[in-house]
């Protein structure tokens, strides 16, 4: 490693030793300095070993985020895991008393979703979710895709309403693409968003 003193080079570091919290430098200076000279390279000296201790520094604290977030990650996988471990264990644990349900009664209606809790709720209690998306020919941008899901709403009296409408035209990201935004299907797409908003509103106050 170069010593310099100002743009200088004037020798080069052969021997770091580090014993805890003091540290041993054996250098070799290209030439033999003058008296005058002496103060500057031990100032020169203090002031890289200050350099190589803040970046020894900021390594460790990388090192420390690194392992933090190992840590984190590690944490997270543990939960899962017995988060799968209960959900797979569900049907030995105690149930909910569906027999206190009225007659075709649900314990979940979920809407713009995939049978997702539904499916899990239906692996323990037959038939007691039921799940309304596109890709299951709900529509909820029809008259008679909103209406049908209205009547249901009422007739089966759920304890659970799960919605998640589209959120796509409402993110902050839409902003990142003005063109699509400001023309007519942008503006159409918005519109369509607005209404199944306004729509799940409406359920979450039946």
């Amino acid at each position: 490693m170069e010593i310099k003193i100002g743009d200088s080079p004037i020798g080069q570091v052969r021997y770091i030793n580090r014993d805890q919290r003091q540290v041993a430098i054996t250098i070799e200076l290209h030439y033999e300095p003058q008296e005058e000279e002496t103060k500057e390279l031990q100032a020169g000296l203090r002031k890289q070993i200050r350099g190589w201790h803040r970046k020894a520094l900021y390594q460790h604290r990388e090192e420390v985020a690194m392992l933090s977030q190992e840590v984190t990650e590690a944490e997270r996988n543990r939960e899962e895991k017995v988060r799968i471990t209960n959900a797979s264990s569900a049907k030995d644990k105690e149930k909910i008393n569906v027999d206190k349900l009225k007659k075709g009664q649900m314990l979940l209606l979920e809407f713009f979703s995939p049978p997702r809790v539904g499916k899990i709720i239906n692996d323990v209690y037959e038939d007691k979710a039921q799940s309304f998306d596109l890709v299951s020919g709900w529509d909820a941008l029809i008259r008679q895709g909103r209406q049908a899901v209205r009547d249901v709403v009422h007739k089966k009296e759920s304890l659970v309403i799960g919605m998640s409408p589209p959120c796509t035209m409402m993110s902050i990201l839409q902003n990142l693409n003005p063109g699509l935004m400001e023309s007519e299907v942008g503006q159409q797409r918005l519109q369509d968003a607005i209404k199944m908003l306004e729509f799940c509103i409406e359920l979450a106050l039946h």
